[in-house]
């Protein structure tokens, strides 16, 4: 059993419901687990805990701005630890190979500004939330989920996030990273 902090950096809310569901599975598996918001940390002491999974957005090729901050100011206790990195983006599902790697390389992007440097990083696909766009927004994301292969419909939200490419990816991490995960 392992204590591990779970961060999330969002926008839009895709973030924070994986680092949730992470939560969740770690805590299934008999792990002690706090989630907590990048934007609003409070009181959280990186260093007690035994590993960190971090869960960022990308909005206009830049990850969450809290979440970066966060990074930056604990990149030392994070990287002395077993920690992981969940970016999302839609570019991680897009038919094209270069979009794809565009999103493998916001990973890269992230560690060179905050320093922060996972033992493990999964690029996965967020969601799109036309319920909460207005027009023009919803007019501009349709557009772009349209060049990437997406083809939405703005009457309703969409989710593309793999549930069971994450769960894989956070056993991986346990099983090769954290001792008693």
């Amino acid at each position: 059993m392992a204590n591990i902090l779970v961060i999330y950096g969002t926008v839009e809310g895709q973030s924070r419901k994986i680092a949730e569901f992470i939560g969740d599975h770690l805590s299934r598996r008999r792990n002690q687990v706090r989630v907590i918001d990048a934007a609003k940390p409070g009181k959280v002491a990186p260093p007690a805990f035994d590993a960190a999974i971090m869960v960022a957005s990308v909005h206009m090729a830049r990850h969450s701005a809290a979440a970066r901050e966060f990074a930056g100011r604990h990149s030392d206790v994070l990287n002395a630890m077993p920690a992981a990195f969940v970016s999302v983006s839609m570019n991680a599902i897009s038919e094209h190979a270069d979009d794809r790697e565009e999103a493998e390389g916001y990973i890269t992007q992230f560690a060179d500004e905050t320093g922060f440097r996972p033992r493990a990083a999964l690029s996965a696909a967020g969601a799109l939330r036309f319920t909460r766009y207005d027009y023009f927004k919803g007019w501009i994301i349709k557009r772009m989920a349209a060049e990437k292969g997406v083809k939405p419909d703005a009457a309703g939200d969409l989710e593309f996030t793999d549930w069971n490419a994450l769960t894989v990816f956070i056993d991986g991490f346990l099983r090769d990273h954290v001792p008693g995960g």
